[in-house]
């Protein structure tokens, strides 16, 4: 059973004034091996290795607003986006991410001929 590990997340949006934050929480059910109880260190180093992997990917991928809007997830990613909107306070509406793509990464997504029809 050294295979069987499960994982779930939760993701709560933090409401400030100026910062779109949120809080992640993780919940793990892993059935570990003898040598796993017995050196418990490693365990935690592997949860730990997954959260700076998580960090890493999020501070890292400067296309990520352009994954969510084309990716194949795009219309999970715009009801998460709907979800948050209706629940947010009217003061700290979220940002379309259509606001923070240049030109250049928008026109990409772009059929060729979308400018011939003027």
């Amino acid at each position: 059973r050294v295979g069987f590990w499960k994982s779930v997340y939760a993701i709560t949006p933090l409401w400030r004034e100026r910062d779109h934050a949120f809080r992640l929480t993780l919940a793990l059910s892993h059935h570990p091996t003898r040598a796993a109880c017995v050196f418990p260190d490693f365990m935690r180093k592997d949860v730990e290795s997954l959260l700076g992997n998580i960090r890493k990917f999020l501070d890292g991928c400067r296309d990520l607003n352009s994954r969510a809007l084309f990716s194949r997830n795009a219309e999970m990613y715009d009801c998460v986006r709907q979800h948050l909107a209706e629940r947010a306070p009217p003061t700290n509406m979220p940002p379309s991410p259509l606001s923070r793509l240049g030109f250049s990464e928008l026109s990409a997504h772009l059929p060729a001929e979308w400018c011939e029809t003027v």
